[in-house]
């Protein structure tokens, strides 16, 4: 009875895999037929792909920037590296702390990288929280080895994720399809584009504006405290930082995010930076949407942040190098 329900299991999961495997193997219109059957997985290429993948491990880098999508297109490695630091950007759409622990993990240390700047992302500490499964799938098909995707794979072991990694697995000759026009290299995405007039009229009504109590979420709090542990183990600097936000989120929220995570940082030794509202940043022309900095505007901060660390004299010797 035993040897009959093995061998049913074996089979079952046998014509799993071999289904798999030609799905995941036969196109159309370029696209493997395997992502018309569900609503969840996402071809390999777009911007995550090139942005790990032309990441060079064995180059020594003064500072690498790290979270969700507002980092990503907030920091432009372009602006530092005019200041003679080499820089690189790794955040990742909906990034949590979670998900930069791997990173951190599996692909940084003191040789490839001196210091992280660390981005805080009001919705990834506080309830309601956002989901962070689309980060999971991102980094499970696009970053390069398996150490990254394994790590996501077990600590959540969802069965969409199992279909994920098995897809990518399974891919005999994928085709990395072009990041998107807005990405620009070195990790930024810089759009062009301001505010939508949709966006400037959730501005002016306030419709769905985040609460100004924060409802702090333990598990995320403790997952970015072991970032931090960990990113002192490696013997890398840190530097947290609460970038530009739009007047969408209201300063007693901000002011909260800003003084409960300065708090965290600073009790590891670590600075906290309070860059929430900068002159010279509207709201108006210098936001892609109500939570991310266009093109302009991602300038402007990146600049502010090299003429701070110039000013610095804990980071000043970055530049000297």
């Amino acid at each position: 009875m035993i040897k009959s329900i093995s061998l049913f299991l074996v089979c079952c999961v046998g014509s799993y895999l071999i289904i798999l495997l030609m799905l995941c193997n036969i196109s159309y219109s370029n696209v493997a037929i395997i992502h018309y059957t569900n609503n969840y997985s996402v071809r390999i290429g777009g911007n995550t792909y090139h942005q790990f993948h032309n990441f060079d491990f064995g180059a020594s880098h003064d500072i690498i920037f790290l979270g969700a999508s507002k980092a990503l297109k907030a920091y432009n490695p372009e602006i530092f590296n005019q200041s003679g630091l080499n820089t690189y950007n790794l955040s990742s759409h909906v990034q949590d702390p979670e998900n930069s622990y791997e990173i951190v993990k599996h692909y940084l240390n003191a040789s490839n990288c001196k210091h992280i700047f660390y981005e805080i992302t009001d919705g990834l500490y506080s309830q309601p929280l956002v989901p962070s499964t689309q980060s999971d799938i991102d980094l499970i098909t696009n970053t390069p080895g398996d150490r990254v995707a394994l790590d996501i794979l077990m600590r959540n072991f969802d069965p969409k994720l199992i279909n994920i990694y098995s897809i990518r697995k399974l891919q005999l000759n994928p085709v990395a399809f072009q990041a998107e026009p807005s990405y620009e290299g070195l990790g930024f995405v810089g759009r062009l584009h301001a505010l939508s007039l949709l966006n400037r009229k959730e501005l002016q009504t306030g419709r769905q504006r985040p609460t100004d109590i924060v409802y702090w979420d333990k598990q995320s709090i403790s997952d970015l405290k072991a970032l931090i542990e960990l990113i002192r183990s490696k013997n890398i600097q840190l530097t947290g930082i609460y970038g530009p936000v739009s007047s969408y989120y209201s300063d007693k929220r901000t002011a909260q995010y800003v003084e409960y995570m300065r708090s965290i940082f600073n009790s590891y030794g670590f600075e906290f930076w309070d860059l929430s509202r900068l002159p010279g940043i509207e709201d108006k022309t210098h936001y892609s949407d109500l939570s991310h900095l266009n093109k302009a505007g991602a300038d402007i901060f990146s600049d502010t942040v090299v003429s701070r660390i110039k000013r610095s004299e804990t980071m000043k010797s970055l530049l000297s190098n």
